[in-house]
């Protein structure tokens, strides 16, 4: 009687083990669950909208590739001011103009973003550009102006800026842009400042363009979680280049692998 006794407390003990190790089990599962569901979620996209109506929204410009001395002749103009009467009667814009008579001059402005827009630290994203200007440029005329005059936009994780060459004889962009039509890995090329207007009225009237760009690599944030953007025109025409920037929205899409 005993014996029977013995075995029968025996196996109501190792039921209630094996009961034990299924529930341990089961929560494990579920713990799975609940941090894979986490990883899923991810860096967000971030959308950014800039227009300059109420000033530089904290954009900063300048102008670089010309020969050492030649800065003062180039004549830059940044600065935000009305756009003309004929694109519109009270909204501003990003007003740019240089006489690149001396090099293949690269106007440009420049804007670091962080983790206070949603980006995250060391994550790439992918650069979307929805770019608004006004020019006066027509695109069928035999004095190619605008056709000479290309849209670069892009993005860096070090802070675009005018360089002076280590032999001093000129001053360089410290960014990968490339040269004319050609674009580089930090800023690619986004297309030329002509509109389809006719050319009767070049230079009389200005026409607002609205331009779509994906720049062509993505972009990888700092520890911080923050990188530049870059928006500007590569001048091979040789004379006066101006051109204004209405509104720059930008779209940061997280590349997860």
């Amino acid at each position: 009687m005993k014996r029977s006794i013995l075995i029968l407390a025996i196996v109501s003990l190792l039921s209630l083990l094996v009961g034990c190790s299924d529930a341990s089990e089961d929560d494990t599962t579920n713990n799975d669950l609940i941090d894979a569901g986490a990883e899923v979620s991810g860096p967000a996209e971030v959308e950014l909208s800039y227009n300059f109506n109420d000033g530089k929204q904290g954009w900063e410009a300048d102008v670089t590739d010309y020969p050492a001395g030649a800065r003062e002749g180039i004549g830059f103009v940044e600065q935000v001011r009305p756009l003309p009467a004929e694109v519109s009667e009270t909204d501003k814009a990003y007003y740019f103009e240089g006489q690149n008579s001396v090099s293949d001059i690269f106007m440009f402005m420049r804007r670091q973003v962080g983790p206070d827009a949603g980006l995250e630290p060391e994550t790439a994203y992918r650069v979307k550009y929805t770019l608004t200007f006004a020019s006066n440029y027509p695109e069928d005329c035999a004095e190619e102006k605008g056709q000479l005059m290309f849209l670069k936009m892009g993005a860096s994780t070090y802070k675009p800026a005018n360089v002076e060459s280590d032999d001093k004889s000129s001053f360089k962009f410290n960014m990968q842009k490339g040269d004319g039509e050609m674009g580089g890995e930090d800023a690619s090329a986004a297309g030329d400042l002509t509109h389809n207007e006719e050319c009767a009225i070049i230079y009389d009237r200005y026409t607002t363009l609205t331009r779509e760009h994906t720049h062509s690599a993505s972009v990888e944030t700092d520890a911080n979680g923050n990188l530049w953007l870059i928006v500007g025109v590569d001048a091979d025409y040789q004379g006066e280049v101006s051109y204004y920037f209405n509104q720059v929205d930008v779209t940061l899409t997280p590349q997860v692998d």
